[in-house]
């Protein structure tokens, strides 16, 4: 069983930690990535996709709503159930973290893009072997005045 949540937390003032608390079913397997963005708009809040699921060699989230600010950062966030094969970030997608690859019975990884125009960008992957996945995406509008500038860093991560 794999699944996928994606919250947001708001904060005036960056916390010096942040607590995470995960639970499975028994049989079920789940990783936990937080990622830090900086340079984000009060409201910045744009997108963010139902989930996609598949089995192929090309996760992509095909149902990220076109993006309405041109400011956008996008993050991607997909896992697979399998073990085998390396996963890369898909073309003009940077990799913010990968969490176990071909080591255990899930693998999460994080991607990021700053297209600088609205429009439709989904989050894409490709693994060396074809396996289960899930996908979902999310996109945070920058600073006004255009050009983005905000950021994606990879804070914390489980297995």
């Amino acid at each position: 069983t794999i699944g996928l949540l994606i919250y947001t937390v708001e904060y005036s003032t960056a916390p010096t930690s942040l607590t995470v608390a995960r639970s499975s079913a028994s049989g079920a397997y789940n990783s936990i990535a937080c990622v830090n963005v900086t340079g984000q708009a009060g409201s910045y809040l744009d997108v963010v996709s139902t989930s996609t699921s598949g089995t192929s060699t090309t996760p992509t989230d095909t149902n990220l709503p076109n993006l309405t600010d041109d400011t956008d950062l996008v993050l991607g966030l997909m896992t697979r159930s399998g073990t085998s094969g390396t996963i890369a970030a898909g073309t003009n997608w940077t990799e913010v973290v990968e969490l176990d690859e071909a080591n255990s019975n899930q693998t999460l990884s994080v991607i990021q893009r700053t297209p600088g125009s609205t429009g439709s960008y989904d989050p894409a992957w490709t693994i060396s072997s074809s396996d289960t996945w899930l996908v979902g995406g999310i996109a945070i509008k920058g600073t006004a005045g255009g050009g983005g500038g905000s950021t994606a860093s990879m804070a914390w991560m489980t297995a």
